[in-house]
């Protein structure tokens, strides 16, 4: 299983773990599973005004191993701004507009520039779209709620129910032994499937690629590789190709020179091109410091050996008018990673809804900004000759495309 796939399954896990919670904090309080329901519903189909605040934070033993901030505010059905901040080792901060069915996306500004697209392809095109997206919201509902149904178990009267102002609170904490067992073979598929995936054979990491790469390729040819190589060359795809074929040349050399010593073998290659090997993966990660530094260059998930879930606790407040007021989790689990060392593992985070009705959205300023129309930047300010393995390429690009 990949990095990408583990971090899917602990995503699926949490959502499970919270969903239960939900679940069960609700069924038993009179009506309240249905109200919960309902307010999910209004939210996604009734619900025109609304700022959404999201925060997420993960924590391994002491070390924050990363953070999500989003503020969403929607106008209408067409009209929204999303604000995006992710904290990894380093802080990225984006933000997005949907202005009456126009995308704007992808700000830079210290060099003043923007993309833009309309989902607009045409107004009877784009209306069937949104009618088409809505029924499809709308029975991805109807399987969500069968899903509550079968997933809340026995859990069901494990929450507290308090009256507030102008609203209702609830809340409830699910023990290890209170864990449905539909989350709990999902713990168990994630264990598996990482035990399985670092002992495969052919496994390779590299501390810096592109540097490992300019190594090859100068032992090879006798030459250095163009100094602009990696921000330009996947504007030419004959220049793709060529360094597609020669990085393939260099995986099989490396994997060469382990094959004596075994098909398990795992390969790291440093940035000056040395080489050292393991039995397997696991070997290898079982010897890396875990630190935030290591956290934030391989990801957190890379450490994860097995995973065991502790306990959770939600909060949902709602309206009395039946609008989700926030919504807050706290889960924990005992995460073991390949030196035998165990520490907990926290996902906390909170879901804050205002703003009814009074949420606007106004296009932003982008005067002296210059606008780059689709995904794909148009504009070809540059064009670059460069060598590569003995043929020459012409290259042309955007001062954008490049790093």
């Amino acid at each position: 299983m990949n990095k990408r796939m583990k971090i899917a399954l602990i995503a699926v896990l949490a959502s499970l773990v919270l969903f239960a919670l939900a679940a069960a904090m609700l069924a038993g309080a009179g009506n309240g599973y249905e109200r919960m329901f309902e307010a999910l519903e209004k939210y996604l189909f009734e619900t025109k005004n609304v700022t959404v605040e999201t925060e997420i934070t993960t924590t391994i033993g002491q070390k924050p191993a990363n953070s999500t901030r989003t503020i969403e505010e929607t106008d209408g059905s067409d009209s929204y701004k999303r604000t995006w901040e992710y904290e990894n080792g380093t802080e990225t901060l984006t933000e997005s507009y949907m202005i009456n069915g126009d995308y704007y996306h992808s700000f830079d500004h210290e060099k003043k520039t923007y993309h833009v697209y309309s989902s607009k392809t045409g107004s009877s095109s784009y209306e069937a779209d949104a009618a088409k997206e809505e029924e499809e919201e709308r029975l991805a509902m109807r399987l969500l709620k069968l899903f509550a149904d079968f997933l809340s178990g026995d859990i069901k009267n494990q929450f507290s129910h308090t009256r507030i102002e102008g609203g209702d609170h609830y809340t409830v904490t699910v023990s290890k032994e209170q864990l449905p067992e539909f989350a709990s073979i999902f713990i168990d598929i994630f264990n598996l499937e990482a035990s399985e995936t670092n002992s495969y054979p052919g496994r390779m990491e590299f501390e810096d690629k592109e540097a490992a790469f300019r190594l090859f390729y100068q032992e090879k040819t006798g030459k250095e590789l163009d100094s602009d190589f990696f921000d330009i060359y996947s504007q030419n795809p004959n220049v793709i190709n060529a360094y597609w074929k020669m990085h393939d040349e260099m995986i099989d050399e490396y994997e060469q020179k382990a094959e004596p010593l075994g098909e398990h073998t795992f390969i790291y290659v440093s940035k000056d091109g040395s080489m050292k090997t393991y039995e397997n993966k696991a070997a290898w990660l079982a010897s890396i410091p875990f630190t935030e530094e290591t956290i934030a260059k391989y990801g957190l998930t890379t450490f994860l050996k097995t995973l065991s879930y502790q306990s959770a606790t939600a909060e949902i407040e709602i309206h009395e008018s039946g609008e989700f007021k926030s919504i807050t989790y706290f889960a924990e689990f005992e995460a073991a990673d390949y030196s035998g060392n165990t520490r907990p593992l926290i996902f906390e985070g909170s879901i804050r809804f205002t703003n009814y009705g009074s949420t606007a959205v106004r296009k932003p300023n982008l005067a002296g900004y210059k606008q780059i129309n689709g995904f794909i930047l148009q504009e070809n300010d540059f064009i670059k000759t460069i060598e590569f393995d003995g043929k020459t390429y012409e290259i042309t690009y955007t001062e954008e495309a490049s790093r």
